[in-house]
């Protein structure tokens, strides 16, 4: 590496602050010499623990982000931000629990309340980081229409993808990038590469297998809001010619030819959203099964993250390539 190249890697260093993160699984595969976690923002002081663990040591904190006025965000970004860092990265994984088919408690108005303020407060946070930073972003998001739409409306320049799913997981969502020269473009290339050093799109079985179960043929996968006597009486899903259904905080269950019972562990679960990452994701010693299965249930595979930090290193390493732009100096 020349000095000049050298140079322009220390200029590129990126900070990294995680919104609405829970432990922020997609963050977690944001390291390197050039990555530089700040802080995360959640409601739930819980996650903290393996939030610190698997980003860098930063801090979780644990406040209502729609209460956060832009100076004390910018106040925050100038204590944790290093004096010399240019680049900023919001990773913004808004709380998919109040829009899921999975939560039948909030109401559609609910719903809509609470995203249209999640979406003017990143807003607004992001300008507030642009007084210093040049801010990029990276959102991820179930795929609710009228919140695409918003985040559409207040970001123009919002480039966006929709997965149906990966690997061994149906896990339909909308991610989207911010100021990434072909952010998405770039991100489903590496994602790709990914899935397929992973082994490419397989079935339930596959990832069942390679976390140690076994799987008679004529097993059926459930999703865990399923009650026992719906998984004795109805077809379920043949796991070995589809893939599981979305992890939720209270797992899946295999039921075996014989009808014997099988609730999927959370070390398994664990296989499945992680299969495929560059780094691991490690659970805090402290955590325990409930707050693990839940960890995994709120958090993005780290074959998603792992992408994406790919993907951003090339939009702006290809930005900085030739003549370097003033502003990258």
């Amino acid at each position: 590496m020349t000095r000049a190249r050298a140079a322009v890697g220390e200029a590129l260093m990126i900070g990294v602050v995680a919104l609405f993160c829970a432990a922020s699984m997609l963050g977690s595969q944001f390291r390197g010499p050039r990555w530089r976690h700040l802080f995360g923002i959640d409601v739930n002081p819980k996650f903290g623990p393996s939030f610190s663990l698997n980003n860098d040591g930063a801090p979780l904190l644990a406040m209502d982000i729609l209460t956060l006025s832009v100076d004390d965000f910018y106040k925050l970004l100038a204590s944790y931000a290093p004096g010399d860092m240019k680049y900023l990265l919001l990773v913004v994984t808004l709380d998919c629990g109040r829009a899921s088919k999975a939560n039948r408690t909030a109401t559609n108005e609910e719903k809509r309340k609470f995203y249209m303020a999640a979406v003017a407060k990143v807003e607004e946070l992001t300008k507030a980081a642009e007084r210093k930073y040049n801010v990029f972003l990276f959102w991820e998001f179930v795929n609710c229409g009228f919140v695409l739409d918003l985040v559409e409306e207040t970001f123009p320049e919002i480039d966006m993808i929709t997965l149906e799913g990966h690997l061994f997981e149906d896990r339909e969502r909308v991610f989207m990038s911010q100021r990434l020269d072909k952010g998405m473009e770039l991100f489903e290339e590496e994602l790709d590469s990914l899935v397929e050093a992973a082994g490419g799109e397989s079935c339930a079985a596959a990832g069942l297998e390679g976390a140690g179960m076994e799987v008679p043929p004529g097993s059926k996968l459930f999703g865990s809001w399923t009650k026992k006597a719906y998984r004795q009486t109805h077809k379920g899903r043949d796991p070995w010619s589809r893939c599981a259904p979305t992890i939720t905080k209270q797992g899946l269950w295999l039921v075996l030819p014989s009808g014997r019972e099988i609730k999927i562990t959370v070390e398994v679960l664990h296989y499945l959203r992680t299969a495929g990452g560059d780094w691991e994701f490690l659970f805090a010693p402290e955590d325990k099964p409930t707050l693990r299965r839940l960890i995994l249930a709120m958090g993005v595979s780290t074959v998603v993250g792992s992408a994406a930090r790919r993907s951003v290193e090339r939009s702006v390493d290809g930005a900085a390539g030739g003549e370097i732009p003033k502003e990258l100096l």
